[in-house]
């Protein structure tokens, strides 16, 4: 089991890693701070000094009918445990309040994108184009989309 202090060690070096990769291109942080647990569920976030050093230009959040949330983690789980409708669309209200907190804390725009009847590629053109309307500059799509490995 991942400790907090395993990922508060790695959150650390994803914030001491953000100066040099600014100066390669744009970031994306794909943050999941809630997650499934046979308990309920366990939320590790940012801290709000964390947060502050990140400095975000957008937070971007997906939601999705909790149902169909519920049938994609069935059907292709990655070793996620399997959840109900209901503990589908708790996770995302977690997620989503999370999302709202690192908003409020840094001064940035907030977007919940409805994944339901979209595309993964519907989904990435949303989000640059919400991206660039809050002034998040990149050249074309294929250089702002490539994940860091």
């Amino acid at each position: 089991m991942i400790s907090p202090q395993d990922v508060a060690a790695v959150d650390e070096w994803l914030i001491g890693q953000l100066p040099t990769w600014r100066t390669e291109g744009n970031i994306v942080i794909d943050s999941h701070p809630v997650t499934k647990e046979v308990f309920g569920f366990r939320i590790t976030p940012f801290s709000l000094d964390q947060v502050h050093r990140i400095g975000f230009d957008a937070i971007l959040v997906l939601v999705g009918e909790p149902n169909t949330l519920a049938q994609r983690i069935a059907e292709d789980p990655h070793g996620r445990p399997n959840v109900d409708a209901f503990q589908s669309g708790f996770q995302v209200q977690l997620q989503a309040a999370v999302a709202v907190i690192y908003a409020i804390v840094c001064g940035r725009p907030c977007f919940a994108i409805d994944t339901t009847r979209s595309t993964a590629e519907d989904v990435a053109g949303i989000a640059l184009d919400l991206l660039r309307k809050v002034g998040v500059p990149f050249e074309d799509i294929d250089a702002a989309a490539q994940p860091i490995s």
